[in-house]
């Protein structure tokens, strides 16, 4: 039965169809590895950012948006500032050709990064949300 099963489900403890789908919970660190650097995480970070800049052209509204879309809430002050922030820092460096360094990894993306410096900046900022404590932790 477990071969089945997507390799992102079980590392998320994927109730398992032999045991009357019961769900054991765990925190791992592969949980938040698969996350941070899993194919599965960054394709959608990326496709979301894509469809949230296409109705939201200010930084502000984007913000916002990507807010209520991935953690269900509104962002405080000090986050819209944070975001903000990082936004800038990410465009800026992004924009920096020359200075940015290819590396190998062994994860398949399907979806290639945005060319434009401010859209990455974007998609990186959705992929920060999705590894918040408020998109993993149901309460």
């Amino acid at each position: 039965a477990y071969e089945k099963q997507m390799p992102m489900l079980t590392t998320f403890d994927a109730a398992a169809p032999s045991e009357c789908y019961r769900r054991s919970e765990s925190v791992i660190p592969q949980q938040a590895l698969a996350l941070a650097n899993g194919p599965l995480a960054i394709e959608q970070s990326r496709i979301l950012a894509g469809k949230l800049n296409q109705t939201h052209d200010t930084a502000d509204a984007f913000i916002r948006a990507a807010f209520r879309t991935v953690l269900c809430r509104g962002c405080s002050d000090a986050e819209l500032k944070a975001c903000h922030e990082f936004l800038t820092s990410q465009a800026e460096l992004l924009s920096q050709t020359n200075q940015l360094q290819a590396f190998e990894t062994k994860t398949k993306v399907r979806r290639p990064p945005a060319s434009d410096p401010d859209l990455r900046a974007r998609e990186n900022l959705v992929h920060v949300l999705m590894n918040h404590n408020d998109f993993v932790t149901v309460r």
